[in-house]
């Protein structure tokens, strides 16, 4: 049976930036699914900490508990922290592009 490398961290953050963006305004929400910024907000995050991987049979990587993962709570409230920021810091880099497009029309 063939293995498969599993980024531990982001199943971690995409659970999370669900629960971290449902505790936004509503107009923050509304913006980042509209815009389509859940990919750059990923990035973001997984750029900004530390990553750890699992080899695990095909087919069981999704399967995986990611609550069931032992860290410190330093390390998960940095990462949360990163994923607040990445919030804001996405959402307006993407209003920004948007005016600058906006004025090379005009």
């Amino acid at each position: 049976m063939s293995k498969n490398l599993v980024n531990l961290t982001l199943l971690q953050v995409e659970e999370e930036m669900d629960h971290i963006l449902a505790e936004q305004p509503d107009h923050i929400q509304r913006e980042f699914i509209r815009r389509d910024l859940f990919p750059d907000l990923t990035a973001y995050v997984l750029s900004r900490v530390p990553n750890f991987y699992m080899v695990c049979d095909q087919g069981q990587g999704k399967s995986l508990k990611t609550h069931l993962i032992h860290e410190s709570a330093e390390r998960q409230l940095a990462r949360e922290s990163t994923i607040l920021n990445g919030i804001y810091y996405v959402l307006e880099k993407s209003q920004h592009r948007q005016r600058k497009k906006e004025k090379v029309m005009v």
